[in-house]
Formats: C-alpha cells, structure tokens, sequence
C-alpha cells in the first residue's frame, strides 16, 4: 500500500521532472490498454537553501503500482532540505481493469510532487515580514507616482453631465447597486492580492537568495514581485478614487468605472499567468487565461453599454468637481 503524508506549506515549490507522470488522464474510461511510457526512470535531487527556520519534518512516501514505482524522500539539516525524487515505469501499458488504480496512485503522485514550505511559528513571530530595500523604493515610487496621476488627472476629469430623459429613476439602486458592490470589492480584493505576493520580497529571502532566486522560487520570484504587485501598485490608487467618485455621483464616474473593469480584468489575467508560469498546484492551465480573456470581454461589453445607455446612470452621475457658473443677470 502506498505510503504519503500531508504536506502543507506555505510557500509553494518548483514542481519536478516528475509531473509528465502524473498528470491527470484526459480520458480515463477506456476499452483498451492504455499505452505508457517505458522504460522510463527519472530522479531528481533538489538541494534548498532556506533563508530562515523552517518547520517541517523528514518525510517518506512510497507508490508502488504494477505499472510504476514511485519514491520521494524529504529530509534537512540546519537550513538545507533535500528533496529527492524518483519515478520508475514497469511496463509500456496499463490493463484496463487496473487502470482505475492506475489512475488513483497518479493523483496521489501529483499531490505528493507539489511541495510546500511554512516558516517555524516561533521564527515567524521573532522575524516579521521586512520588505527589502529594492522591491520596497520600487513599491513606494510606483505608488506616489500612482496617487499623483490620480490627483492629477483622475480626480479632476470633469466632463459634463449628460441628458437624462424626463421622469428618469436616480440614485445609485436596481442595476446600479451591482457596480456599486464593485466599487466596495475591488480596493478589498486589491489589498489581498498586494498582501499575498508581497512576502516574496521579504527581506531575508531577498538577501539569502540574491543570486539564485529565480532557480529556487522560480517565476514567482521575479514576476511575483515585478509583475502582480508592482501592477497591483498602480491599480490601487486607482481603484479607491473610481469608487470614491462614483459613491460622491460625478460624471466622470461611468467612464471610469468602465475603464476600472478594463484595468481589473488585465491585472487578473496577469495574476493567473503569474501563477500557471511558476507552476503553482491547482493554479490552472493556459486555456484558463483564453477562459478569463472571454469572460472578461463580455463582462466589459455589457457593464459599457449599461453605464453608457442607461437612465438611471444618466440621471445620477451629474455631480461637477467645478459648479457651472449661473447664468449671467440679464442687463437692465
């Protein structure tokens, strides 16, 4: 019986040579044999250096299948784990009533090959998160540069209300209150994603792994810190003063909300291909991003042709940052 143990950590690891192996079938009702590849072995000794005290314990699993055996030996010594894997086909095919087994001790494979790593919880605690020097004055520029645009440009858009028609319904309620909902998610849901991958410029595992961290955080590494959070930066700003001004009903408010969904839906396809290129388990495959794309397009095309069509919208967004001046007094 094949022998595994949880693994739970919290920082994801580079999956190894082993994942062309346990993939999951793409069809796995069958009236024949499934053909596998064989006579292939493969092993691979992965040597982490880790930046602080890490809690995990040395770990044995054992798959042994008719059709192939599996070993994976997790172990450490001071900050040093080793992580040794080893993948062994035994046949070039699978019968059909075995491949239900088959096809369990791949899953089993696929979950044991996707490690993850969690500081110790005392060392968590005496060390807390310090962004390092580099990735923080990156942080800090994009965001004043951010706040400045928006005060600049955002915040003083002023174009003039338009034309409502007569008896129009106003103030922010029926389909209004969905993108009113937005305005309240999206700085949240920002904040949450800036939070997740800003650890990856902690300050000890910037320094430790200054040469070679792209080879053990993989793309995270770099894209993790350049792509989503410097991104993420910029956005913020933006978001808070779109909702800002739609909740204070400015005219600007419509096309900004419109262009607020744009921006979104790009960041978030770049969180995704972030998390699919770094190899994160469950993170999805690169059909997911065609996937997000549609579904992001036809999200933008209906809530444009609301905001810009709608009576209601109309008839609420006519507040002015600068008050028309009245009517000049007529001369006596």
């Amino acid at each position: 019986m094949p022998q595994t143990t949880a693994k739970r950590r919290d920082l994801p690891f580079i999956r190894t040579n082993c994942i062309a192996y346990a993939e999951t079938l793409k069809n796995s009702v069958r009236s024949s044999p499934l053909d596998i590849d064989y006579p292939d072995h493969v092993r691979q000794i992965i040597n982490v250096r880790m930046p602080q005290d890490w809690s995990f314990e040395d770990e044995v699993t054992r798959i042994d299948n008719p059709a192939f055996r599996y070993r994976s030996d997790i172990s450490h010594k001071g900050r040093t784990a080793t992580l040794d894997y080893d993948y062994q086909a035994l046949t070039d095919h699978v019968e059909v009533d075995a491949i239900p087994r088959y096809q369990a001790d791949r899953s089993k494979l696929n979950e044991d090959i996707d490690y993850r790593f969690r500081p110790d919880s005392a060392a968590a605690k005496q060390e807390p998160l310090a962004i390092a020097p580099a990735p923080l004055l990156a942080g800090l520029t994009s965001l004043l540069l951010s706040i400045w645009l928006m005060h600049r440009y955002v915040y003083r858009y002023d174009p003039p209300p338009r034309n409502a028609p007569p008896g129009a319904p106003s103030g922010i309620g029926g389909w209004l209150t969905l993108p009113a909902l937005r305005c309240i998610a999206g700085p949240l849901s920002l904040l949450y994603i800036i939070a997740q991958f800003a650890r990856f410029a902690d300050a000890s595992m910037w320094q430790t792994h200054a040469g070679d961290r792209e080879r053990v955080l993989h793309p995270l590494g770099t894209a993790g810190d350049a792509g989503p959070t410097g991104a993420g930066r910029l956005l913020l700003p933006f978001s808070i003063t779109a909702s800002v001004l739609f909740f204070r009903k400015r005219t600007s408010a419509p096309a900004l909300f419109v262009t607020l969904l744009a921006a979104t839906a790009t960041y978030g396809l770049m969180v995704i291909g972030t998390a699919i290129g770094s190899g994160i388990k469950d993170a999805g495959k690169a059909s997911d991003v065609l996937t997000q794309l549609l579904s992001s397009v036809a999200s933008l095309s209906i809530w444009s042709a609301y905001m810009f069509q709608s009576s209601r919208v109309k008839a609420t967004f006519i507040t002015r940052l600068v008050p028309p001046l009245p009517d000049a007094m007529p001369s006596r």
